[in-house]
């Protein structure tokens, strides 16, 4: 399976640095931008991410703009979404009708972040077990 990718939007550069360093360390193919603006030309672009995370306070707008755009794309082209934030503005984050699917406080443990997103991506297949030899000839019976 190819890489995921993932649009980071985050102002604060040295943990963006940090958390795509990381993500890159586990086979994911991180997209760094410091704005909303930044972030929302990149999706106009074509940039098409199987994951966008976001901060929802940023310098130049909400993340929640951002999200509602990313919620507005063409189903197949609709990335995942996960948020971060500082303080206790969850109930509003959440309420929002564009809100995140998951929202992280910072700092962000970022194995619980991979465990999010490799949970998100799951690969499911059918396991068919052979009958063992006693199954099969009790069915046979």
């Amino acid at each position: 399976m190819p890489p995921r990718s993932i649009l980071i939007c985050e102002d604060e550069h040295e943990l963006a640095a940090e958390i795509a360093e990381f993500l890159e360390a586990e086979h994911w193919r991180p997209t760094l931008c410091a704005s909303v603006s930044q972030a929302h030309a990149l999706l106009v672009q074509g940039l098409a991410p199987d994951c966008l995370l976001t901060d929802l306070r940023l310098g130049d707008r909400s993340g929640l703009d951002l999200i509602g755009r990313a919620r507005q794309l063409p189903k197949p082209l609709r990335p995942q979404v996960l948020a971060l934030i500082t303080g206790e503005a969850t109930d509003v984050a959440l309420g929002e009708p564009f809100g995140p699917d998951v929202l992280f406080f910072k700092p962000v443990d970022p194995f619980e972040m991979l465990a999010d997103l490799q949970a998100r991506f799951v690969d499911c297949k059918i396991i068919r077990w052979p009958l063992s030899a006693a199954r099969r000839n009790a069915a046979s019976r």
